[in-house]
């Protein structure tokens, strides 16, 4: 539709200025059968779009200007191989960066006069730097493929101390699972739900994922440990019975966070926490977003899932695991719940 719209203005403006021999030009083969079906009269055109009465009457009206002011239109098919737009403006940057740098570096490596030596350095640095790209790259995706900070963490662990931040911003922005799978291009907005003691108060809630329900359970401290369990199904027994068992394991939280979920109101669970001593606050009625720490856990954990092809058990080991800060073993949630030194499944173990 736009592309007949073009060519309309165009014919407008040459017979403004008078032209009668006109070549009329563009890069759709749909436009160019239909313009040229109508003008040459060999066909009728067809066509199912949902703008159907709308195309019909711009076809028109070019086949209209050019018998009533005779004028000479020929039309042609200007193929994408053919077309500068094409191979000036219509690939992006990010394509070409990696070929481009390549080629500087192989014109850098053979411009020498007689040193061999020095291109045979060149070459091996070439080698060395992909060796440690796809190290990153590996890292990256055993991880989880999270942000440019953590994969930083786990590159500088694993891979080696020397690895830059460039480095791993520029494995991140050119991972094809994570542009495609939540780019995430905003920060969220954190909220003040967050308490100085580990385990004070955890935030609760039902969540769905590959068609199943999920207890999800996350501290609302400075660690950010989280907990999913499977429900069979969601409603108020089963979810009482992991709350539970979340308690004997774990101990009680002082208070739960909760939505306004129907599991969440029923007179078992209330009995649970008030044998528990425990505060079970409900957020506003009318309120329409959710509690934020759950809500991004949530987020988080199914972006790992996704993006790593793995179950959610071991995208949430994987959450709990990863440092908050990027930097340092100790902010992750695990360490802020765990006495004693864990493995986990990212570094390679051969």
């Amino acid at each position: 539709m736009a592309e007949l719209d073009a060519a309309v203005r165009g014919l407008n403006l040459a017979v403004a200025w008078g032209v009668t021999n006109i070549d009329l030009r563009t890069d759709s083969a749909t436009v160019h059968r239909w313009v040229d079906d109508a003008l040459s009269g060999r066909a009728r055109l067809r066509t199912r779009a949902a703008g159907e009465m709308l195309i019909r009457r711009r076809v028109d009206l070019i086949r209209q200007l050019a018998n009533e002011l005779e004028l000479k239109v020929t039309v042609t098919l200007v193929r994408s191989e053919e077309n500068l737009a094409d191979a000036l403006t219509r690939v992006p940057k990010e394509w070409l960066r990696d070929e481009c740098e390549e080629s500087r570096m192989s014109v850098t490596a053979d411009d020498g006069v007689g040193d061999s030596a020095a291109r045979g350095q060149v070459v091996v640095g070439a080698g060395a730097a992909d060796a440690v790209r796809s190290s990153v790259q590996s890292v990256h995706e055993r991880a989880g493929h999270p942000g440019v900070r953590r994969t930083l963490f786990f590159a500088r662990r694993d891979v080696s101390r020397d690895v830059t931040r460039a480095l791993v911003r520029a494995v991140v922005t050119t991972c094809d699972v994570c542009r495609s799978i939540d780019p995430a291009p905003v920060r969220w907005r954190h909220g003040s739900l967050e308490v100085a003691a580990v385990w004070e108060r955890v935030a609760m809630d039902v969540t769905h994922h590959q068609g199943r329900s999920y207890l999800t359970v996350i501290d609302c401290g400075p660690t950010r440990f989280t907990v999913w369990r499977p429900l069979g199904r969601a409603d108020t027994v089963e979810v009482t019975g992991h709350l539970e068992q979340i308690f004997l394991e774990r101990g009680a939280p002082k208070e739960i966070l909760a939505d306004n979920d129907t599991v969440f109101r029923g007179r078992r669970l209330a009995s649970l926490v008030a044998r528990w001593g425990i505060a079970l606050r409900f957020r506003a009625v009318h309120e329409p977003g959710g509690n934020g720490v759950v809500e991004r856990c949530h987020r988080t954990v199914k972006v790992i899932a996704a993006r790593r092809w793995c179950p959610v058990s071991e995208a949430v080991h994987l959450y709990n695991v990863t440092p908050r800060d990027g930097r340092t073993a100790d902010t992750a949630p695990a360490a802020g719940v765990y006495r004693y030194a864990h493995g986990d499944i990212i570094c390679d173990k051969n």
